[in-house]
């Protein structure tokens, strides 16, 4: 991952978000005025998420923003305060990992459904702590 300073790992569960059917939009806007970054939730946990877009130029580990999240099912959307703290970038998308700057998810909300399985649950990963 790049960035600046020491990379801090997310220790909760992450949930891993729709990527074909029912996408789980979000768009990040930079507090500077910067570009708006439109792209997709790769996963979420209770406090950031990976957000999915298109090649992102402009934005840099440390900016501040907000997020506007989508509900795939209704009209309700959801804007949080964030905080980049990791970019990775790949081929055709770049990855971005945002810290939620209130500290924690809203508990009520149209993706609380999301929240009931994590990925890292569903599938039988093994840590490292595990192999010792």
């Amino acid at each position: 991952m790049t960035g600046s300073g020491p990379e801090i790992p997310r220790r909760h569960k992450r949930y891993l978000l729709p990527s074909s059917m029912a996408v789980v939009a979000g768009d990040f806007s930079p507090s500077d005025g910067g570009e708006t970054l439109e792209g997709k939730l790769w996963d979420i946990s209770p406090l950031g998420t990976c957000l999915v877009v298109p090649i992102a130029r402009a934005v840099v580990v440390g900016d501040r923003g907000a997020l506007r999240i989508v509900d795939p099912h209704s009209e309700a959307e959801l804007t949080l305060a964030v905080e980049v703290r990791w970019i990775e970038p790949a081929p055709q998308v770049t990855f971005m990992g945002l810290v939620f700057s209130s500290g924690r998810f809203p508990k009520s909300s149209f993706l609380e459904p999301y929240f009931k399985t994590s990925w890292v649950d569903a599938m039988k990963v093994r840590r490292l702590d595990d192999l010792r």
